[in-house]
């Protein structure tokens, strides 16, 4: 809602989305930047899988992540 008002593009894939979806998502869109939320530790385990995907797609030098939640205030 934040990146919405304040003029970004926002494409919500949802939640408890597996890390190939978000390397989609990214292709397709040909976004820029990629936000991912941990609201709880055990979530925010799937971070840096999502990074590495990224990677392996030659994405990572292209695409900005920012993460946030609470997990990782």
């Amino acid at each position: 809602m934040m990146l919405s008002s304040n003029g970004f593009q926002v494409i919500d894939i949802g939640i408890d989305v597996p890390t190939e979806k978000f390397v989609e998502a990214a292709k397709e869109n040909n976004a820029d930047r990629l936000a991912t939320s941990a609201l709880l530790t055990t979530t925010m385990t799937a971070i840096p899988p999502i990074i590495k995907a990224l990677e392996k797609a030659g994405l990572k030098n292209k695409v900005k992540v920012l993460i946030g939640g609470a997990a990782t205030s």
